[in-house]
C-alpha cells in the first residue's frame, strides 16, 4: 500500500472515553437512557443527582 494512502486516523471508539459529567450540577453518576440524541453522532444520559436529560458527543 503507497504511504500516501495510509489513514493516520484511529478508527472510532465503541465506548465514550469517560462518564460524561452533568453540565448543570457537575455530577459524575449519569445513566445513559439512549444511544442516539438529536444528532446521530450524541449519547443522552439522565443525572441521578438532579433528574437532567442531557446528551454527549460519542467518542469525544
Amino acid at each position: 500500500m503507497d504511504w500516501r494512502r495510509r489513514s493516520t486516523r484511529r478508527p472510532p471508539r465503541n465506548q465514550p472515553r469517560s462518564e460524561p459529567r452533568c453540565p448543570h450540577c457537575n455530577a459524575k453518576d449519569s445513566e445513559l437512557i439512549s444511544l442516539f440524541g438529536t444528532q446521530a453522532m450524541t449519547l443522552q444520559y439522565r443525572c441521578r443527582k438532579c433528574g437532567t436529560v442531557f446528551e454527549a458527543i460519542k467518542y469525544a
